[in-house]
């Protein structure tokens, strides 16, 4: 055998040693699990939660009486990670416990509101029930993948239809991007995969070395499509929005609300896709502004969940809806400053 050829199978097994290693490493730390949640598609089960109409401004509804699931899968093996339950009421309301006869309360925005990935009673306005009692009926007209024009419109068409003393209009920074297209039996699909992805699921199923590489470059290539190549939606967003697109909306939201005898609140959700929970503060202070400016009571909550972990704070790795514990955080935070603006009863 020759010098060079020892040398090379020599840097082989140095590599295939290395390699093992860092598996083993891997392994240990927990890290590079194929399902650990950080790649994840959502489907409703059944699919049909959706009633969508092009030609309606409002766009995406909730299907009244729908009775299903909210099933979480691992992108790379098709195993379910979480599942919780989706009900909506004849009226097209999230099903959650509700008081009849008591005044209501109103809460309108988009999965956020809606509770994506949390079950009923454990989305915010679902806790912010349990929290004012008797006294209030909550009714969430939340729905996944609506922005802001849409909320402001479905308020303008039925919000007072619920006959409402008070409608709070949630805003979430991605509120201000077009709506999130529904179809079928996929929704809001995170790290959605290439087409050669398939290929590559056994390999990504034993290595969590490549898994890990893999997920770093779904994460660059979402961002180049979602925002470009040289910043983050957040900065763009920051960058992009402006002063009179939020004042025609929330204004449009307060002139509704006032036809329907409701007291209008705006409320300023945190943002859990952001590494620095800081990074969309200008946007976000931007929204309070606007909305306090057209007559509307304002809720900053943005940092009601800063101090909690990330598994802690969203439903799955990688799946950015708040966890049941980061919607009490909102919940009990919304319900402080209702009473402190003298909105509900102490």
């Amino acid at each position: 055998m020759g010098r060079g050829l020892r040398r090379l199978l020599g840097v082989l097994a140095g590599v295939a040693v290395g390699v093992l290693a860092a598996e083993a490493t891997l392994r240990v730390l927990h890290l590079g699990d194929p399902v650990d949640g950080a790649d994840v598609q959502l489907q409703w089960t059944p699919a049909d939660l959706f009633t969508a109409d092009p030609d309606d401004a409002i766009g995406i509804r909730l299907k009244p009486g729908y009775v299903g699931k909210q099933v979480y899968r691992a992108a790379a093996t098709g195993d379910v990670l979480l599942e919780v339950s989706a009900r909506v009421t004849p009226e097209g309301f999230r099903d959650e416990p509700t008081h009849p006869g008591a005044p209501v309360l109103l809460a309108v925005g988009d999965s956020t509101t809606f509770g994506q990935g949390v079950a009923e009673g454990e989305s915010w306005p679902g806790q912010v029930g349990a929290a004012l009692g008797e006294s209030w009926s909550v009714l969430n007209a939340g729905a996944p993948g609506r922005n802001l024009g849409q909320d402001v419109r479905w308020v303008q068409v039925h919000g007072a239809e619920a006959r409402p003393s008070v409608t709070i209009l949630a805003f979430y920074l991605n509120d201000l991007l077009p709506p999130i297209h529904v179809s079928g039996d996929v929704a809001a699909t995170k790290l959605a995969a290439p087409p050669w992805a398939d290929r590559e699921a056994g390999l990504r199923r034993w290595s969590r070395l490549y898994n890990l590489a893999w997920r770093g470059y779904e994460r660059r290539r979402l961002a180049r499509e979602v925002a470009g190549d040289s910043m983050d939606y957040i900065e763009r967003l920051n960058r992009s929005a402006r002063h009179e697109d939020l004042d025609r909306e929330f204004g449009r939201f307060v002139q509704a609300c006032r036809g329907a005898h409701s007291r209008p609140v705006v409320l300023v959700l945190p943002v859990f896709d952001a590494a620095d929970p800081h990074a969309a503060d200008p946007i976000l202070a931007m929204a309070a502004t606007s909305a306090a400016g057209q007559g509307a009571a304002v809720i900053q909550a943005w940092h009601t969940v800063d101090n909690l972990d990330i598994p802690e704070r969203v439903v799955l790795p990688g799946e950015f809806h708040a966890s049941a514990k980061a919607n009490g955080r909102i919940a009990a935070f919304v319900v402080a400053e209702l009473r402190r603006l003298g909105i509900v009863g102490g």
